[in-house]
């Protein structure tokens, strides 16, 4: 069988293989081409940034199936007309292939109050073999949308797999902190050491956070690390940052290794989200999987595309209920992360996530 991947993001060639520092273009595009060729499928994967047009075109007229990646907006495109460009380069290629009928569509947003975004799922993709979504929430969502099926996956874990840890101060440290004192040296006060990590998009729901985080660390001293792209108000905040404050923040840089370093210094990860938001409560589930792969407790804000994984998690409305409930509880988390990491290990897996797309290729549709 022969599959064709289809993206309008470049694609970066790094030591280890293809990348992109965009979630949706690994999750959907060179994560599952990846695990399908371990399956010995033929698989084709094309960048309309990169790939030359008749090349792109010649790979989708030999394909069985051809999966788009979801509609990307660029930087330059205002509001009205976000998602133009890509729409715009998928109508050609729909038009000039006639590959509607052999074709997937993912989606892991809900961004149809944009315009030119519905504009392209309610016209030319309508007549596509199936639209697939990263939650469950979100496919039934676009089942309103389409005429065509609806499928689910679950998205991949990708960060590194680590032992389960508990915030609990060891009495190593609770001596060191007695030794100190008696004399007479500055004395290090023990922090929970949490982890935030997230598109700059997103970054409002920190700082939206952060007021909660200062009276909750006038009694549980926190340090908070936010793995991002740099350039966001995060960074003011962090400079602000004193060392004998009680709540402390520092940016990373966001990238694969660094995001690994972060997972296995906290032990904790939050993810607030604006979960009243509609649209976002859809969102893939993909950060709680990562930290549960790294053996970490998250203290989540509802949202509808958690309700899986919500067991091995705290989920709700009050980030600080859930923080309170960490200290409280270590055995209690202990026992939710080992369980969530081998429910992550069994369902979040590359191999899964093949098998997910095999099925799809298989069941839906012709065969030719």
């Amino acid at each position: 069988m022969s599959i064709v991947f289809v993206t309008h993001a470049p694609i970066a060639r790094t030591a280890t293989g293809p990348y992109s520092p965009l979630a949706s273009v690994r999750h959907e595009i060179l994560i599952p081409s990846s695990a399908l060729r371990a399956t010995a499928l033929d698989v084709t994967v094309c960048s309309l940034a990169q790939t030359p047009p008749e090349e792109a075109r010649n790979a989708i007229a030999g394909a069985r199936r051809v999966v788009f990646g979801k509609l990307l907006p660029t930087a330059s495109e205002s509001e009205p007309e976000r998602f133009s460009e890509n729409a715009t380069a998928y109508e050609r290629l729909l038009a000039t292939t006639r590959c509607a009928p052999r074709s997937l569509f993912c989606f892991s947003d809900d961004h149809f109050a944009v315009h030119r975004f519905a504009a392209f799922y309610r016209g030319p993709a309508q007549g596509a073999l199936a639209w697939v979504a990263s939650s469950v929430a979100l496919k039934e969502r676009l089942e309103s949308e389409c005429s065509c099926p609806v499928l689910a996956y679950r998205d991949p874990a990708e960060v590194q797999c680590g032992s389960p840890v508990t915030p609990r101060r060891r009495w190593r440290d609770r001596l060191a902190v007695r030794l100190a004192r008696a004399a007479g040296a500055p004395v290090e006060p023990w922090r929970l050491r949490a982890a935030w990590f997230g598109h700059p998009t997103n970054v409002g729901t920190v700082l939206s956070l952060i007021p909660e985080l200062r009276q909750f660390a006038v009694r549980h001293p926190l340090v908070l690390a936010c793995v991002t792209t740099q350039g966001t108000p995060v960074d003011d905040l962090a400079r602000r940052s004193r060392p004998d404050d009680p709540l402390r923040l520092a940016v990373v840089p966001w990238s694969p290794p660094a995001l690994d370093r972060a997972l296995e210094e906290c032990e904790v990860v939050l993810l607030p989200q604006d979960f009243r938001d509609p649209a976002r409560s859809l969102k893939s589930p993909n950060r709680l999987a990562d930290a549960l792969q790294a053996g970490r407790f998250a203290v989540c804000h509802p949202l509808r595309s958690y309700a899986e994984l919500r067991q091995f998690a705290w989920v709700g409305e009050s980030i600080i209920e859930g923080l309170q409930w960490l200290i409280a509880y270590p055995r209690e988390v202990l026992a939710r992360v080992k369980a969530g990491q081998a429910f992550v290990a069994r369902y979040h897996s590359h191999a899964a996530l093949a098998e997910f797309w095999t099925r799809a290729f298989e069941t839906t549709g012709p065969s030719t």
